[in-house]
Formats: structure tokens, sequence, C-alpha cells
């Protein structure tokens, strides 16, 4: 009819889905002859079908930007998309995990919610100075360190984008075990239960010892000395067993250490633990007795799996002792003095680490068969020489005694 133009007002309530400030509006041609005659709805033409489309504005609108957490690898000051990481939501005791995509943007479907904290990680190729007897056992993750909280603050006023950067300076390394039980063990549901608890204690010791860089991952339990010989655990019936381990038990074959001043030879090896352990070496179920008075059977059980933790020590870290002499007798004074090591009394707290400083490890463990041994190498320097891509502390740590996740099943 010659009207160049048409204003319509919409109810916001007949828009429905995201917020959107532009949208498109179909336009529908009625068909009206010269007598003004208005024949409506023009034949087969449908809702589907407009004729034209134009833009329309709504005025007044501001929609927020969508929020989204993006993983990225820090490095050398940059920090590009993580294809391939994993994130885990933390929130109120419960843990989902989530893959990250091609661009590092987790795929969450806006579940990861204010108040929740994550936690990353990003498998990168393991670099070891030794031959593995099992290489596929090893997996070198970089991660995000203490697990982040999401406020309103962590998310880019303009990108609406929380940036969650993975990188070196926090690694972590997951160990398989294989274990191998002289018997049945789903025999009964308590041993079962009881072995169960007592790896995953002690992977969170190993955690702690290393400052939250190192525990076990798919723990395989072989029973009835099925895979006896390629275990790195021999789990024996004996309930007073003395835990040991084969320094540097986990190489592939014959390794001569690194340094030329060090003249030891690892051997392919194992762990060796009992049925039962505690610090006294008593049978399970036996009093205890110390200084005159009984000692509760509670303050000994988790024994087993802080022992455990410590043979880890000798097999995987290439660590000798420190409660023995430059002779390789046990000398309690010489391991009351070395403190700060997990090779030594393990089963005191403050031992809850390994020694990084020279001037520390010179003063008080210089009569260890650990500093006879390695030629008064440090605990983490020797760590860092099979692990080259470990974090020396710069002194003692205390914690974290358990990853943000639990990363041993």
């Amino acid at each position: 009819t010659g009207t160049d133009g048409a204003e319509y007002q919409i109810p916001l309530v007949s828009l429905t889905g995201a917020c959107v400030e532009k949208l498109g509006v179909a336009v529908y041609h009625q068909d009206v002859n010269g007598a003004g005659d208005d024949f409506g709805w023009p034949s087969n033409q449908f809702f589907d079908q407009p004729q034209t489309w134009v833009e329309a504005t709504l005025e007044g609108i501001t929609c927020p930007t969508a929020q989204r957490i993006q993983v990225c690898q820090q490095a050398n000051n940059e920090c590009p998309a993580a294809a391939g990481a994993e994130v885990f939501r933390i929130s109120n005791g419960n843990v989902i995990r989530y893959s990250a995509d091609a661009s590092g943007f987790v795929q969450d479907n806006g579940e990861i919610q204010i108040g929740d904290t994550l936690w990353a990680r990003l498998p990168v190729s393991n670099s070891l100075a030794f031959a593995p007897g099992q290489p596929n056992s090893f997996h070198l993750y970089e991660t995000n360190g203490a697990p982040q909280l999401v406020t309103t603050g962590s998310f880019d006023i303009d990108t609406g984008i929380m940036r969650l950067p993975v990188g070196p300076a926090h690694p972590l390394l997951v160990h398989d075990l294989d274990i191998s039980a002289q018997w049945y063990l789903q025999a009964d549901v308590d041993e079962e239960t009881w072995l169960r608890d007592n790896v995953l204690a002690a992977s969170n010791h190993l955690y702690d010892f290393t400052d939250g860089q190192f525990a076990l991952g798919q723990v395989t339990v072989n029973q009835m000395e099925e895979g006896w010989d390629e275990s790195d655990v021999k789990l024996y019936m004996n309930n007073t067993l003395y835990p040991n381990a084969d320094i540097g038990g986990v190489v592939a074959t014959t390794t001569v250490d690194i340094s030329p001043v060090i003249s030891v030879t690892y051997e392919p090896g194992h762990i060796h633990m009992g049925s039962n352990w505690n610090k006294y070496g008593v049978p399970p179920n036996q009093e205890v007795i110390l200084d005159g008075s009984p000692v509760p059977t509670g303050t000994m059980q988790a024994d087993w799996g802080v022992a455990l933790a410590h043979e880890l020590g000798h097999y995987q870290f290439f660590l000798f002792d420190t409660y023995r002499d430059a002779e390789g007798a046990s000398n309690e004074e010489i391991a009351a003095l070395c403190t700060g090591s997990a090779m030594g009394n393990a089963y005191d707290p403050q031992n809850y680490g390994f020694i990084a400083l020279q001037s520390e490890w010179d003063a008080k463990c210089s009569q260890t068969e650990a500093y006879a041994q390695l030629q008064g190498r440090t605990e983490w320097d020797t760590i860092h020489t099979w692990y080259p891509w470990v974090i020396t502390p710069s002194a003692f740590v205390t914690g974290p005694v358990a990853p943000p996740v639990n990363l041993t099943s």
C-alpha cells in the first residue's frame, strides 16, 4: 500500500531461549488489489516460508558474556590451549571428571558453578633417566597445582573465559603397580578391603613425601602367585616379614648409576611385603609392651601403608636407608639425628619427606648408609637424577597429605 516501514511491539515473554540483542523477523506479504480488497495470507505461503527476513534490534538489552573455562599449558610466558586435558570438578565432596576439547575448553554443559573448585591435569611425554621394567606403567602429567576456586572474578570481563593454567611447575607422575599375593585374597572380604585401604594410604604417603609429585595409579592385584616374577610387589602370607625392597629394582636391565663417582649398580627386582606389619615387628593381635605399658593397637594400623611407601623410596627412587650406618647396620642414634627423611623412621610424621638441602644433609645424615653409598648426594638430588622433571623443594615440605582427587584404583 505504499507504506515504507512499520513498527511492532513484541512482548519479551514471547522470546524464549538464550539472551539476544538482535534477532531475525520473518516477514510475510499480503496481496491487496487496487480496490483495497485484502486477500489475506498469500497462496502457498506457510509459517516456515517467509518471503523476506529482516534484522530487529531489541532496545535496552545487554546480554551477559557466556562464561567458559579453558585449560592452557603454561610455558615460556605463554599459555596455549591444552587440548586433551582433564578437569575435575570438586563440589560438596563429590568429584566429576570432564574433558577439554581441541581448544582447551571444558565440556561441562554449564554444570560447573561458582563456589566449585577445579583441578586439572594434562598428559605429557615422560622423560626418565632409566629404562623401566614396565615402561607403560608411568604416566606423567602437568597440573595446575592446588585446586582453583571458581569465583565471579575468575572470568575475564570481556571474553567471559576463566583460564586454568597447567604447566611443568606442577608435575605429577602416576605409577601403575602390579602386586602378586601368595594366597587367594578375595576369599576374605576383610582382607581384600584391608589391602585396598593400605595401598591407597601408601599412595597418599608417597604423594606427601614428594610434595605432591608422585602417586600410585592403577594397582593390579594377582592372586595365588600369578605373575609372581613380573610383579612390582610380592605379597607373602608371612605376617611378620620385614618389609624390604631392591634398590632401584624398577629398572628393566642392569643399570649403572649416572654419576661417574658413584659405583652403584642397580638390578631389576621387587618390593617384598608380608600379610601384616607394624613398627614393632610382632604378629597381629599380639600385645606390644613399651616402657611397661601396652601400645594401643590403633597406633599401629597405619604402619603397613607407611612401610610400603618407604619401600617405594628404595624401589622407585633409588634411595638408601638413613636409619643404617655406613656399613649397613641399623643404628637408632643415627636415625634420630637424620630427621626429615622418610628413609629413616618413616613412622614419625616429622620424617614425611626427603632431604633437599646439601648443608642439612651433610650436617645431619653424613653417617648414614644413604650418604656413604651415594657419595653425599642428597635424596632430592637422587630423585632428580632419575626423574629430571621433578621440582626440588627449597626446604622440608609438610603435606599435601593426599591428592585433590583419588588417583589410585
